[in-house]
């Protein structure tokens, strides 16, 4: 009966090391990502004070005489801004590609929308996953955002000009809804800098 007893208590003490093992494994984990999360924070912070306001066009960009240099320029001032959140060029020319000169095209040389009001407010670092080998990361981040876009059917008249009728508009309101965003990350002379970035839409 008493070796009985031992065995189950031998067991039931290897199960608890075991469970303390793995519980110390991820505290530790835990410890050494804190400062890495600290870092993507002040990026993820920075990227997200720039998007909202880049998805609105000034005033001087909405009239019919603007033209594809004029929104060039517009994108070059933009992806200045951005610069400092984009470990290399590549990446941040994507970005830009996919993400920004779509949204100021849609609303000056393509006039089908107008963002008339944006809000991309960052939350926080839900999951984030180091490969310390190769110093990159995916990162998921939570952020509230609204908007408020109106939307044009566009005609394109022969003489060049360009007719747009109101078409409906989409508008969140006060009201701000919750997403996740997921990024790649790269550690670039001890910052934690964008490669890749999805699961944004205005």
């Amino acid at each position: 009966m008493k070796s009985k007893f031992r065995k189950i208590n031998r067991g039931l003490i290897l199960s608890l090391l075991v469970v303390l093992g793995v519980v110390a494994y991820y505290v530790v984990l835990g410890i050494q990502a804190a400062p890495e999360k600290k870092l993507m924070n002040e990026t993820l912070t920075g990227y997200f004070e720039e998007l909202a306001p880049a998805h609105i066009v000034p005033e001087q960009y909405k009239t019919a005489s603007v033209t594809k240099a004029d929104v060039e320029k517009l994108a070059a001032e933009t992806k200045e801004k951005f610069k400092p959140y984009f470990a290399d060029q590549k990446s941040l020319d994507v970005f830009m590609e996919n993400t920004i000169i779509p949204a100021l095209e849609s609303q000056t040389i393509y006039p089908s929308q107008e963002v008339v009001e944006a809000r991309s407010d960052y939350q926080k670092i839900v999951e984030a996953s180091i490969d310390r080998e190769n110093n990159t990361a995916t990162v998921t981040a939570k952020i509230k955002h609204g908007s408020e876009i109106k939307y044009y059917e566009v005609s394109y008249e022969a003489d060049g000009s360009i007719h747009k009728r109101p078409a409906g508009s989409s508008n969140s309101g006060g009201y701000d809804w919750e997403t996740d965003v997921s990024f790649t990350m790269q550690k670039v002379e001890g910052k934690w800098l964008i490669t890749g970035t999805s699961g944004y839409w205005m």
